[in-house]
Formats: structure tokens, C-alpha cells, sequence
């Protein structure tokens, strides 16, 4: 399991449920997951200065990698000739899973890279995009309501009487500078806050990878409070979508919202590790996608698109599937008696592909 733009958590092993801990069971298979450099504790260097991340690069990077498997060889499997490695990885992990088959082919002899972002841009609007769609499918009204909402905020928000409103509803941290001094960074991190919670319940709805998501955290239940007409302002039922979103979360209930761009410079600019290199992440990632990943996820498309397709490539014995109205990484997770026909089938057709892996590369 390739690690990616977090400290490793222990769940992806220790957790038997995920389906490549069901898989090394059934193959009886060595287990191993390695933390991505400048995550965690693998630190390079003392600290993140930017003197000190000139070897944060994609190639160190896939090459940490290749190193770990060739020590690993050396360590545990000297007594097989050439021992069969498959790579995991979801989202960014699955990204660098494909990257790695690519540079490092003879290494492995499979990679199942799920919800890896693949030929990336800097201006990655296309997932807004689909975002909108997901939300329409659901319900039609949800997303007309969610429309009329944001339309509503960037009235309220350039007006000195519109953005205490705002402050109030969302119990915002930090109030808006006054207007002399209002710039539009302020603006966009405070949408950036309220979009960002919608775009988390997009991406894992239904995943059934944490106790949130097993338990209604997601898209149908969202719109439900969009949707209530009970409550007359449709600004409103953002936050208690907001609201609702923070009750997952043990210690969030009422916690206010973050509304300072400044603070979060200041913050982000520390080169110093954090105790739990949570923070120390967060600049990470952010340094990978200003240096060389883009994927900048902007509400700039203003129209739909078609971005979607069968993709094999057979030559290099590539297989890529839409698994339709799922979760971002679902394929990965544990089953739950609520996985639809789509989840199921993509579940079996992968592991056709892993016992194809295997039995073309016996010892």
C-alpha cells in the first residue's frame, strides 16, 4: 500500500475489511505500507524550509519506493528468486501506483491504482463539474437550491450588513475585514470553507470507509436538508448542512468556521513539523501541487462536460472502469450490505485482474 499526502494511519492495515487486506489473506500474501517522504515521520530534513524541499519531487518520490521494495527483498525474501509484489493505491496513492508501473514496470507485477487522478491540469474544474452533477442526479431541487443559496451569499458577501449576517449563520472565527480593507482572497477562502464542505460529502458519500459515511454521511441526506421547507432561507439550511456535516465529527458541534486568509498564510508558512505533522501535511500538499501536480480544484468550468469513457489501453495491458454512483475510492473499502450492483460487479472484475496478475507471473 503506497503511502500518500497523509501520516500513515494504521486502519489501512489493521483494518481486515479493506479488499487488498481481504486479498493478502486469500493469497497469503506479506503485507507492507510505506509513508510518502515529507508526511509523517519520514522527514528528509530537519524541518520544511523551502531550501529543504528541493527533494520533494516526483522522481525522489517514485524512487523511494523502488528503493523500499528492492530492501524489502533483501530482508525478508532473499530465498525467492524474484518475489511478486502487487501496488495499492487510492486518489493521490493511486496516482503514483500508476506512475510507478510506468517508470518502474519489471518492479511489480500489478498495480490497482483506485480513483487515481490521471493527465491532471492546473485548473482541475472538471471536478466542480461532475460535483454538480452528482448533486442533481440525486434531486434536481437540491441542486437548484444549493445554486440560489451560493447566489445569495455572493450578494450578501459585498455588503458590509450581508457579511455580518454570514458571520452569524456560519459562527465564522474570525469576522470579515471591514470594507477598506476587504480583499478578494478574503472572499474566495470564505466560499472555499463552504464549498469544501460540500465537496467532501460528494466525494465519500456512501464509501463506508469510516463510521460517518457508514452512517448517512453523504449526498441523500444533504439534500434532504436542502430541501426542507421548513426552514425558509435558503442560506440557513447551507449551515445546517455545515452543521450537520460537523456532528460526525466528535468535538466539531459548534465549533466555528475558520475565516482568516492571513491566519492561514501565517500558518501554512511554518516550516517547523507540528506534533502530529498534520499541519506539516497540509503545506506539503500544497507545495506538491504548486511544484508539479496542479490539480487546483477551481469552480471555473461554467458549463457542463463529458469527461468520461472506457480507457483501456491493451497494449500495456492497462485496464481502467467507471464504477457508476459510487464514492471516490469505494472499490477499496470494506463491503456493506448497501453496496449497489456497480460496487459489487467492479469488486469481481478487479479481482479477475489481480488473479491475472498473479497467475501470469508464477514462480
Amino acid at each position: 500500500m503506497l503511502g500518500g499526502e497523509t501520516p500513515l494511519r494504521a486502519r489501512f492495515i489493521c483494518n481486515t475489511g479493506y479488499h487488498w487486506m481481504v486479498w493478502a489473506k486469500q493469497y497469503g500474501a506479506a503485507v507492507f505500507q510505506i509513508e510518502h517522504r515529507y508526511f509523517g515521520q519520514s522527514r528528509p530534513r530537519v524541518d520544511q524550509s523551502v531550501q529543504n524541499l528541493q527533494w520533494f519531487t516526483p522522481e525522489q518520490i517514485l524512487e523511494d519506493y523502488n528503493d523500499f521494495i528492492q530492501q524489502m527483498n533483501v530482508k525478508f525474501f532473499s530465498n525467492i528468486t524474484k518475489p511478486r509484489w502487487v501496488m495499492f493505491g487510492g486518489s493521490y496513492p493511486g496516482t503514483l501506483t500508476a506512475w510507478m508501473r510506468t517508470v518502474y514496470p519489471d518492479l511489480t507485477i500489478g498495480g490497482i491504482a483506485s480513483s487515481g487522478a490521471i493527465g491532471l491540469t492546473v485548473n482541475q474544474y472538471s471536478y466542480a463539474v461532475n460535483m454538480q452533477k452528482d448533486y442533481g442526479s440525486n434531486d434536481p431541487n437540491c441542486a437548484s437550491n444549493i445554486k440560489a443559496a451560493f447566489t445569495q451569499m455572493q450578494t450578501m458577501v459585498y455588503s458590509e450588513t450581508g457579511r455580518q449576517v454570514l458571520e452569524i449563520l456560519f459562527n465564522l472565527c474570525t469576522p470579515f475585514p471591514s470594507s477598506d480593507k476587504l480583499t478578494p482572497k478574503d472572499i474566495q477562502f470564505f466560499f472555499s470553507n463552504i464549498f469544501g464542505v460540500f465537496q467532501g460529502i460528494n466525494q465519500y458519500t456512501g464509501d463506508n470507509g469510516n463510521t460517518a459515511t457508514a452512517n448517512g454521511l453523504g449526498i441523500p441526506i444533504t439534500c434532504q436538508i436542502m430541501n426542507n421547507v421548513s426552514e425558509t432561507d435558503l442560506v440557513k439550511r447551507i449551515a445546517n448542512v455545515i452543521n450537520w456535516s460537523n456532528s460526525f465529527s466528535p468535538g466539531s458541534q459548534n465549533v466555528c468556521m475558520p475565516n482568516s486568509y492571513s491566519d492561514y498564510i501565517w500558518t501554512y508558512k511554518q516550516p517547523e513539523y507540528d506534533t502530529y505533522a498534520e499541519i506539516a501535511a497540509a503545506r506539503s500538499w500544497n507545495w506538491m501541487c504548486c511544484s508539479y501536480m496542479g490539480y487546483f480544484q477551481t469552480t471555473d468550468g461554467g458549463h457542463d462536460n463529458d469527461i468520461w469513457g472506457r480507457q483501456d489501453n491493451l497494449a500495456n495491458n492497462v485496464t481502467a472502469m467507471i464504477i457508476n454512483r459510487n464514492a471516490h475510492c469505494a472499490d477499496m473499502y470494506p463491503s456493506s450490505p448497501n453496496d449497489n450492483m456497480e460496487l459489487i460487479a467492479a469488486r469481481t472484475r478487479i479481482q479477475g485482474l489481480l488473479e491475472g496478475f498473479i497467475q501470469a507471473n508464477k514462480l
